[in-house]
């Protein structure tokens, strides 16, 4: 999402060798904690790309 939000390329870096694991979208460990989003991941997306260009280039 990333990516296309940016439109250059992107070296995504696979975290797939950690030896820790959470998954947090397991839907019974938000059951647990409560925890509901706030903010749409795609809107959060859209303000740290921005905040990069804004700030970092």
């Amino acid at each position: 999402m990333l990516q296309t939000l940016s439109k250059v390329d992107i070296d995504i870096q696979s975290l797939e060798n950690r030896k820790e694991k959470l998954d947090v979208t397991t839907p019974s460990l938000l059951l647990q904690t409560g925890w509901s989003p706030l903010i749409p991941f795609e809107k959060s997306m859209e303000d740290i790309l921005n905040y990069q260009r804004e700030n970092l280039l």
